[in-house]
C-alpha cells in the first residue's frame, strides 16, 4: 500500500455502506488497487451524481438508465452492495420508462452516494483538490471519442481505453468528464454497449 493511503483502512472499515472484504475480493485482495478504486470514486461521485440528476430532471430516462447502470457496477466493485442494489432497482425502472419511480427514489440514492463521498474524503483529502491538466478542446474531445468508438466497433477494449484515458486528464465540463470516466469503467468490464452510449453522450 502506498504511504499516502496508509491511513485509509480504519476509515473505510467505519463506513456502513462499504464491505471492504467484498471490495477486496474484486481485486484479488490487493489493498492498493482497492484504495485506488475508492479514491477515484471519491473524486468523481459529485460529478456523477450531478450528471444523473441532470439526465433525470431533463427527461432523458434512457440516459439516466445508462448512468445508473454504470453506478450499479461501480458500487458492486467497491463492496457497497446496498447502493448497488438500489441502483439496480432504479435501472430496471428507468428501462421500463417508470420516470415517477426514479424521481421518487433517486434523491435518497444520490444523498447516500454523497454521504459516501464525504466519508471517503476523510481517507483521501487530497482528492478534494485533485485538478485536471487544463481545459480540453472540443476538437480533442471529438477526436478521442472517434478513436474510442472505432476501437469499440472492433471490440478492442485496450485501444478504446487508451483513447479514453488520453482524454481523462483534461476538463471538458462536468457532464463529459463523468461520462468519460464511466466509459473507461465500462471498457474495463468489456461492456462495449454502455461504453459507446457514454461516449456518445460525452461528445
Amino acid at each position: 500500500m502506498t504511504s499516502e493511503k496508509a491511513g485509509f483502512w480504519p476509515v473505510i472499515q467505519s463506513i456502513g455502506e462499504l464491505n471492504p472484504d467484498a471490495g477486496l475480493s474484486h481485486v484479488s485482495g490487493a489493498e492498493t488497487l482497492y484504495a485506488d478504486s475508492l479514491e477515484m470514486s471519491c473524486r468523481q461521485l459529485q460529478a456523477k451524481c450531478d450528471t444523473m440528476t441532470g439526465a433525470l430532471d431533463g427527461g432523458d430516462i434512457k440516459g439516466f438508465a445508462i448512468l445508473v447502470h454504470a453506478m450499479k457496477s461501480e458500487m458492486a466493485t467497491l463492496g457497497a452492495a446496498g447502493l448497488s442494489g438500489t441502483a439496480a432497482r432504479l435501472e430496471t425502472a428507468a428501462k421500463s420508462g417508470d420516470a415517477g419511480f426514479c424521481q421518487e427514489r433517486f434523491p435518497e440514492f444520490r444523498d447516500r452516494l454523497l454521504r459516501l463521498r464525504e466519508q471517503l474524503s476523510a481517507a483521501f483529502p487530497a482528492s478534494e483538490t485533485a485538478a485536471k491538466e487544463g481545459p480540453g478542446t472540443p476538437e480533442a474531445l471529438r477526436e478521442g471519442i472517434d478513436k474510442a468508438l472505432a476501437a469499440i466497433r472492433e471490440y478492442d477494449s485496450d485501444r478504446g481505453l487508451d483513447a479514453v484515458n488520453a482524454l481523462l486528464p483534461y476538463d471538458f465540463g462536468e457532464k463529459s468528464n463523468a461520462l468519460l470516466s464511466q466509459a473507461a469503467e465500462a471498457l474495463t468490464d468489456f461492456n462495449f454497449s454502455v461504453a459507446e452510449d457514454c461516449l456518445r453522450g460525452a461528445g
